[in-house]
């Protein structure tokens, strides 16, 4: 008979392969990871912290607060929008609030 990869040319993978996106929409953020962790572990954001989202480009620039560590590097973050993300700390920064005189 015919070869069955010929005529299933469907089974041959053309596309790319898939990689974790740069966010992931949060549900809620696991309120006992950050107690697992040890005491004198210096995170690089704190709960309540305003941060600005540099990346990726949908998201930079937006605001919002540190609601606590995530798996992988990341934090979630409540966005001024009410939305709350998982954001990598490479895509974040400590937010410069306007001091007025």
């Amino acid at each position: 008979g015919a070869p069955v990869a010929a005529a299933t040319p469907a089974a041959t993978y053309a596309a790319p392969p898939v990689t974790a996106p740069a966010f992931v929409p949060a549900a809620a953020p696991a309120a006992s990871y950050g107690s697992a962790a040890s005491d004198d572990e210096e995170w690089a954001f704190q709960p309540g912290e305003r941060v600005t989202v540099t990346g990726p480009p949908a998201m930079a620039g937006k605001q919002g607060e540190v609601v606590g560590p995530v798996p992988g590097d990341a934090f979630s973050v409540r966005f001024d929008s009410g939305s709350v993300f998982n954001i990598l700390t490479s895509n974040m920064q400590k937010a410069r609030e306007l001091a007025y005189a």
